[in-house]
């Protein structure tokens, strides 16, 4: 078989599960927030992480700061100068730093997560292993005024993990986050 033609039926399943997203039926977004000078405190953070249920599954999850007075040139400059002074130490997100005329409502990642999301949640944090890409809040953006929220939609067995990507890609062009990458992980 030609590569061709293997691309080509690839691209068809790809079209058909694509076809089948608007049948998704889509949860209402649950909402969590941390002021962001809680990010360090033990005790604040296991009480965000208790509200997201362990069996959470298939889920798609925006990180957005509110209620600040930073600028997302500021996020990034921020993120920047922490994640080159730890380069050795800790794997960060990538920055996006192309973004920042495009951010909408200061999307700092926009993310999924096939299974143990609360997981997921405190290696963004910081509080979780150093070896896998997060964006470690709690070492750079707990000094800066405001709140992190996280905004995710569960949508449990209703989507295969193709279909799941396609909708944080689509989340991921529309907020145009400050940090993380595109695309399957």
């Amino acid at each position: 078989m030609s590569s061709k033609t293997i691309v080509s039926r690839s691209i068809g399943r790809y079209v058909a599960q694509i076809r089948k997203i608007p049948g998704v039926p889509f949860p209402k977004a649950i909402t969590l927030s941390i002021k962001n000078a809680n990010l360090r405190s033990t005790a604040d953070v296991r009480a965000l992480l208790k509200q997201i249920s362990t069996k959470c599954s298939n889920v798609v999850y925006l990180i957005v700061l509110n209620k600040t007075s930073a600028s997302a040139t500021v996020l990034i400059k921020r993120f920047t100068a922490w994640k080159e002074l730890n380069n050795k130490a800790i794997h960060a997100s990538m920055s996006n730093p192309q973004n920042t005329k495009l951010n909408k409502a200061l999307t700092l990642y926009v993310g999924s997560s096939q299974e143990d999301f609360r997981g997921r949640i405190r290696k963004h944090i910081g509080t979780a292993n150093t070896r896998t890409y997060a964006m470690h809040l709690k070492e750079w953006l707990a000094p800066v005024s405001g709140e992190v929220e996280i905004k995710y939609l569960l949508f449990g067995a209703t989507v295969t993990p193709l279909q799941l990507q396609i909708i944080e890609d689509s989340l991921w062009d529309h907020y145009a986050p400050l940090l993380g990458k595109r695309g399957a992980h």
